[in-house]
């Protein structure tokens, strides 16, 4: 695997490390039941994650670089709380454990916090 990664690299200019396990400690515990395959041959198969698992993911790792893809997540998932986000994340990795700037972050996307989209006063 290791050859043919350094092979498609070269072959599409990108960095030796386009492809690594750097990640695979924040793969969620449970099982994606709505991944998706996205490519099937008889030697290999590739299988998207869902925008819940993905979400998930962003929100498990609480970093600042995320909360683009934190936001445009919530609001394809048309989530309405930030306890719903927290819900996923719990249905994925079995615990409600999220960074507290995090959950207030998804809180401003769907309006349930202080100064969320929701929010009439300001």
């Amino acid at each position: 695997v290791n050859r043919a990664v350094l092979e498609i690299a070269r072959e599409e200019g990108l960095p030796g490390t386009w492809l690594n396990e750097q990640n695979t400690p924040y793969m969620p515990t449970r099982v994606d039941t709505k991944a998706k395959t996205v490519f099937a041959s008889a030697n290999l198969t590739i299988i998207g994650a869902s925008a819940e698992h993905l979400l998930a993911m962003k929100l498990h790792k609480g970093r600042a670089v995320d909360r683009d893809d934190i936001r445009v997540l919530v609001r394809r998932l048309k989530i309405g709380s930030a306890d719903e986000a927290v819900s996923i994340h719990e249905h994925a990795y079995g615990n409600r454990n999220v960074d507290p700037d995090i959950v207030e972050y998804v809180e401003t996307i769907t309006g349930d916090g202080p100064g969320g989209a929701g929010d009439k006063a300001r």
